[in-house]
């Protein structure tokens, strides 16, 4: 009863398991010294709207939206080019990138808007380059402390492997100071 088939399968199974689990472990672990940063071009070639506007203006009023202060917002129009060529690896599943916008008021310290996002699941289709990307998102503050203030542009990018822990970086591409009046 020592040595039946039925035994050596299993310890046949295990073995073989074990060394899977262990190769795919080493596997994935090569990915984690791969470390790259894309090339990033980013320019604000026009404010093309920046005005003052109620916070009622596009969702329905609700009790929370009792506040009648105005807000700031901008739409504006960019260039971009962005290699996430660097960013594949064997490991690599998709890319999320944002452009975010950043600034400081004097009511809330740290402010970051998304303007703009895609998703890249392919290394042939991480070359971006668009001449006319109006922002995606509405690009608003929380009162009228926009006007004047310096806005850090950033691109962000979060790797989504296919076996692993998401990472990410950014890179400030621009700095650039908002109007001190309104455009229409």
């Amino acid at each position: 009863m020592g040595h039946t088939i039925w035994i050596r399968a299993n310890s046949l199974f295990t073995i073989s398991t074990t060394a899977l689990a262990l190769v795919a472990v080493l596997a994935s672990m090569t990915d984690i010294w791969h470390v790259a940063e894309p090339d990033a071009f980013l320019r604000v070639k026009s404010i093309e709207r920046f005005r003052p506007v109620s916070p009622n203006t596009h969702r329905k009023k609700s009790a929370s939206s009792i506040n009648n202060e105005q807000n700031d917002e901008a739409s504006l129009n960019f260039q971009l080019r962005l290699d996430l060529r660097p960013l594949f690896s064997w490991n690599t599943k998709q890319i999320f990138v944002s452009i975010d916008a950043e600034y400081e008021t004097e009511r809330n310290k740290y402010n970051t808007i998304s303007l703009w996002d895609s998703i890249v699941t392919q290394k042939t289709n991480s070359l971006l380059n668009y001449q006319n990307v109006r922002n995606k998102y509405r690009f608003i503050d929380q009162g009228t402390h926009l006007r004047g203030t310096e806005v850090n542009y950033t691109v962000r990018w979060e790797v989504m492997p296919v076996a692993g822990k998401l990472y990410g970086g950014k890179k400030v591409v621009e700095t650039m100071k908002m109007p001190d009046e309104y455009v229409n």
